[in-house]
């Protein structure tokens, strides 16, 4: 379990270095169902809160390694906040 957990937080820190080569709106114009809102996106101890413009964010492969396949990553949290960093 001990090995997991380091391995875990080993992966977690490279894949967190890593920075997106191309960040996409969600939605090109209003949020359907929206409401007008002061609120201030904040990310803080690794977690998005107060979430007002989702995004999805791209990380290439490099071209020699792209075999066509793709994985994609939901954060958790659910409604409260997005949790893109846990520590373990």
């Amino acid at each position: 379990m001990k090995f997991l957990k380091n391995f875990m937080l080993i992966f977690l820190t490279f894949a967190f270095s890593i920075k997106a080569q191309e960040i996409i709106d969600l939605y090109s114009g209003e949020i359907p169902n929206s409401k007008k809102s002061n609120i201030k996106e904040e990310f803080k101890n690794g977690m998005f809160s107060n979430v007002t413009n989702p995004t999805l964010e791209i990380f290439l492969s490099e071209k020699d390694k792209n075999t066509g396949s793709a994985v994609v990553i939901c954060p958790g949290g659910g409604y409260g906040v997005v949790v893109m960093k846990w520590k373990v």
